[in-house]
């Protein structure tokens, strides 16, 4: 049986190949759109649309929690 569970790449919806700018860009964006205090703002059309890509996960702070994790392995060459 495969192992489905999303890799830091799928979390942060960049390439294998992406720049150290891409990474960092894509981590900041989903912090803006997880993180606690910013979720009592309504959404843009972009935003919903990048939601809707999303895969589904569990409550906010398990998000961000992932987010996080996934930026701490990509933002070093090394564990890349």
């Amino acid at each position: 049986m495969a192992d489905e569970r999303p890799t830091a790449y799928d979390l942060l919806g960049v390439s294998p190949e992406a720049s150290p700018a891409e990474i960092t860009s894509a981590y900041r964006g989903l912090l803006r759109r997880h993180h606690p205090d910013s979720s009592h703002a309504s959404p843009g059309p972009d935003e919903l649309a990048a939601r809707e890509e999303e895969p589904p996960r569990g409550d906010a702070a398990e998000a961000l929690r992932s987010i996080m994790d996934a930026y701490a392995v990509l933002r070093d060459p090394g564990s890349r």
